[in-house]
């Protein structure tokens, strides 16, 4: 098959499906994967709809930029998995938890199904709570509000009203970026929001952060690392991080 045909047919499965894996259209197409970054980035420059991510790429909605839950679910799986059993020993029996929408917490609720724990869950993720909705031994609670397509979540007054309602022993959120000099950022000032509230109900708060996500800043600034009882990460930033989390009295855990 010619490029341009192979080019052609990635931009009629962007615009059908939304999103493309990089590793999928490889098998599809029986090229290497670099062939496939190097179709996508010829996209991508013919294209502004169409945003480049790590492992993939996927078409930007009119309102909303944030790259679909679907094909973030599929990128970085070990680092998240690795987050989600570094998260297990700090969750207890009869534990009432706040997750919030990521795809980190989502890995996380996966697991507390798989270990088959007795706790309330309070999420704004509607994934989340399809996965957990048939365990008997779990409560939980939904938020509603604004519908957020793209993170399948509930955003808004009507979920951050409904969220300071509850208390939690614990909360395990994550962001977008987490800079020396920003802090903890998001892309999104609404599920900012969001986060920021359950930090506000809960007793402990954990920052669910790969490495990837260090040092990197975006639009809405949600809190600093000293705001949280931890960092849960994959993996051990740089030395420098390192010495900054510690003069910050924050407590990494990988």
């Amino acid at each position: 098959m010619l490029a341009v045909e192979r080019i052609r047919l990635i931009q009629c499965a962007l615009q059908e499906e939304k999103q493309v894996s990089v590793s999928a259209l490889s098998a599809r197409f029986q090229v290497s994967e670099e062939t496939i970054r190097r179709d996508l980035e010829k996209i991508t420059k013919t294209d502004p709809t169409i945003v480049r991510v790590h492992g993939g790429a996927y078409k930007a909605e009119v309102f909303d930029s944030e790259m679909p839950v679907q094909l973030r679910e599929t990128l970085s799986v070990d680092r998240k998995k690795a987050i989600a059993d570094n998260c297990i020993p700090l969750i207890h029996v009869n534990d009432t938890i706040m997750l919030d929408c990521s795809t980190t917490a989502l890995y996380l609720a996966m697991l507390i199904r798989q270990r088959g724990f007795s706790v309330t869950v309070i999420t704004n993720s509607l994934r989340i709570v399809e996965v957990l909705q048939d365990c008997d031994q779990i409560k939980l609670i939904l938020v509603g509000g604004l519908f957020r397509k793209n993170t399948q979540s509930f955003i808004g007054y009507d979920a951050t009203a409904m969220l300071a309602r509850y208390h939690a022993d614990r909360c395990f959120i994550s962001c977008t970026g987490i800079d020396i000099k920003f802090g903890v950022t998001d892309n999104s000032e609404y599920e900012s929001h969001v986060r920021q509230t359950m930090m506000q109900c809960s007793k402990e708060r954990f920052l669910l952060a790969d490495a990837y996500k260090f040092g990197r800043s975006f639009l809405s600034k949600m809190a600093v690392p000293s705001d949280f009882d931890a960092i849960i990460s994959d993996v051990q930033p740089s030395s420098e991080w390192l010495v900054h989390l510690e003069a910050l009295h924050t407590r990494l855990i990988c």
